[in-house]
């Protein structure tokens, strides 16, 4: 394995706790029945099914994979009622809203014109995006609340398709 594939590895997994409560903790306060989430973060968090600590999505919460890296476990295709890579996603469900867009850890796993791609996309997508990147609730000049977990903030977007 190639150092710049180690890398590349290590930016792809999650294993901070906080973060993972508020994705799950989000989704379950917004009573998100779309979930859009690029980098398909159940997969980077290790999780092999629809539960991790105490929370656990119903069926009815559908969540919509982004694969930002090209490869995905099967049992993710149990999690996920599709996966996809952001341009196969924007053929088949381009007129799909999502309650909730996760774009949490992932500008390091594309190039900038993907990363922009994918902030047009969500923008246009989903009602809400929760993110890391506060640059980019800057440059879409969306209004956004802080959420600060202590080690990190993270920004909850509201769109301009939920104004």
């Amino acid at each position: 394995m190639e150092k710049q594939d180690e890398i590349r590895i290590l930016d792809w997994v999650i294993t901070d706790r906080d973060e993972m409560m508020l994705y799950a903790g989000l989704i379950t306060q917004l009573g998100a029945g779309i979930v859009l989430d690029a980098g398909l973060f159940m997969h980077r968090i290790g999780a092999v099914s629809r539960e991790f600590e105490e929370f656990s999505f119903p069926a009815e919460t559908m969540l919509y994979g982004i694969d930002l890296i090209g490869k995905h476990l099967p049992v993710y295709d149990a999690i996920y009622q599709e996966i996809s890579s952001l341009d196969a996603y924007q053929a088949k469900f381009g007129w799909l809203t999502a309650d909730l867009g996760i774009i949490l850890d992932v500008s390091l796993l594309m190039d900038a014109k993907q990363y922009l791609d994918l902030w047009n996309f969500a923008c246009m997508h989903a009602k809400y995006i929760l993110t890391d990147d506060k640059n980019m609730t800057k440059k879409f000049g969306l209004r956004s609340s802080e959420v600060d977990m202590g080690k990190r903030i993270y920004y909850l977007i509201m769109t301009n398709e939920n104004a």
